[in-house]
């Protein structure tokens, strides 16, 4: 019997395909699933491997083992049963067989875009692969069981259970990911109540034990990896959301490196440790900790229907936020005064430029980020990079339109390289201006409204925050001032090395004013818990 509600699974449930084939096929995503998974399964699976080592080691070794149980296959065959006669044509090419009346073609273009496409398809796949070998080979070590075996590997974490629920089935089908999330939700606590363990031996006590001591592996990890890199300004420059998904691990070159870290058991046993230790010994406040575990809890446990494939991006634009990462599209430092065509910053492609323009010939005001933000949002990560040729087309031989072009802002590196002048420093500004504003803001309403006793009060109560308002004012023009200068530099024709030079210059400048008095005012000004940014 077939639950859900087939039409809507169907036509919603298609542009989420479609995002999640051009994430999944992104040689990134290969290495940063391979990364994750690997760590997930040491701690929940209880299955006795070494991590990330056994995992790369098993990446290139043979599949037919588990793709004859099932355990892997590729997603086309996999996910859609449906498509069985496409998926036997597909082969039947491969080996050479020719079908032209089965859909088979001798298209020498086509072919070879098919055969890009098929091959990263594999490549993803053997990601998923190569930490089921690993539970696979141990299980069957220990047991002779080549049945046992397979069903622990496909219990690492099983993508085929979606449950009866037509309507789960259905929010499952339009929103991307959201069944992986939800199946290892469902591995985690059956881990830790001992439920789940590739080892039958074990007692449900002893399962939990297992997972528990495994978990407190990675929480150790995390406050030596802490004590080493916390006073480097590599790490302290990036933004909350970098930190509180991945290693930072700082460079000579001062770009550091980013690994990303598992997602369930990384949130509870390196974000959340990572947070109180900063808070402890560092310069997170108690409300970063409280908002970086708000942020974890809601990114993990998140079910939002707004978030579908085939509509979320338009809806996020709409709402000026980015549902993902819990930040506003067009950020606060850009001026809401100026008209939304002019609204870009430097990484701004000139697709949505042009667009911007051409709508607002016709009375339709869209600031290009939100279209980039459209434009990304439904093109995923392979999107992303046709995106990025297109634009660098469009910019030609003119020289004010090249921009620099950095290690962190190339195709796959973009994933494991943080930016020199990380976003921390502003992002703790503009949120501290921002809270500031808002309590002046709401001062002067109640006059306006001729409230004036509730206003007295008011002011009164947050004295010492609205005194600040001054200087931060002062320190945002200064801010403004630098952007404006990087600008015309970009708009130049100067040379690219030449623009990246003095765009470095300025952007050191920003990070000395910043960190000269953000820690000051983070002191001083405490806002109430958030979890959701401000719009």
């Amino acid at each position: 019997l077939d639950a859900g509600y087939p039409l809507l699974e169907k036509y919603l449930g298609a542009p989420a395909t479609f995002l999640r084939e051009m994430i999944t096929r992104d040689p990134g995503f290969v290495l940063t699933n391979m990364a994750r998974d690997t760590l997930s399964a040491y701690v929940t699976s209880g299955s006795s491997f070494t991590p990330v080592i056994e995992t790369v080691k098993n990446y290139a070794k043979d599949m037919n083992d588990l793709e004859k149980f099932g355990v892997v296959g590729g997603y086309d065959f996999g996910k859609d049963p449906k498509d069985i006669v496409k998926f036997i044509n597909k082969n039947l090419k491969r080996r050479g067989a020719r079908r032209t009346e089965r859909g088979l073609t001798d298209n020498v273009v086509t072919d070879m875009f098919g055969g890009m496409w098929d091959t990263l398809g594999t490549l993803s796949t053997r990601s998923d692969f190569a930490t089921r070998k690993a539970v696979y080979d141990d299980v069957l070590a220990r047991t002779g069981n080549e049945a046992e075996a397979a069903f622990q590997a496909l219990e690492v974490i099983n993508f085929g259970r979606r449950g009866s629920n037509p309507v789960m089935r259905t929010l499952t089908a339009m929103i991307p990911f959201l069944n992986a999330r939800l199946q290892g939700l469902d591995v985690l606590a059956r881990a830790y109540t001992g439920g789940y363990s590739a080892d039958k031996t074990k007692t449900r006590g002893q399962r939990a034990v297992s997972a528990t001591v495994r978990s407190l592996y990675l929480t150790a990890l995390t406050g030596m990896y802490y004590l080493l890199v916390s006073d480097d300004e590599q790490y302290k420059e990036q933004t909350d959301y970098i930190k509180d998904n991945h290693f930072i691990i700082p460079s000579d070159s001062g770009k550091p490196y980013k690994l990303p870290i598992p997602f369930e058991i990384g949130f509870l046993f390196k974000t959340i440790p990572e947070r109180v230790l900063d808070s402890m010994v560092g310069e997170s406040s108690t409300k970063d900790v409280q908002e970086s575990v708000a942020r974890g809890v809601f990114n993990t446990l998140e079910l939002n229907p707004f978030d579908a494939a085939a509509y979320g991006p338009l809806i996020e634009a709409s709402m000026n936020f980015d549902f993902f990462t819990g930040r506003s599209i067009v950020p606060y430092y850009i001026d809401r005064t100026i008209e939304p065509r002019l609204q870009s910053t430097d990484r701004t492609t000139e697709i949505s430029k042009n667009v911007s323009d051409f709508l607002s010939k016709g009375n339709v005001e869209i600031s290009p980020l939100k279209i980039d933000h459209l434009l990304y949002g439904y093109g995923g990560t392979l999107g992303s990079y046709v995106i990025d040729v297109v634009d660098l087309i469009l910019k030609g031989d003119d020289p004010t339109k090249q921009r620099p072009m950095r290690m962190e802002d190339y195709p796959v590196m973009r994933r494991f390289r943080a930016r020199e002048f990380g976003g921390g420093p502003s992002e703790d500004f503009y949120e501290l201006k921002q809270y500031v504003d808002q309590l002046y803001g709401s001062m002067k309403q109640l006059e306006k409204q001729g409230r004036f006793d509730e206003a007295s009060a008011y002011a009164a109560t947050n004295a010492s925050v609205i005194g600040y308002r001054k200087g931060l004012n002062e320190v945002a023009d200064q801010l403004s001032e630098l952007r404006k200068v990087e600008q015309i530099i970009l708009s130049s024709d100067l040379p690219v090395k030449e623009k990246e030079k003095q765009q470095d210059e300025l952007r050191e400048a920003r990070q000395i004013i910043l960190r000269a008095i953000v820690p000051v005012y983070k002191a001083e000004i405490r806002p109430p818990l958030r979890f959701k940014p401000l719009n």
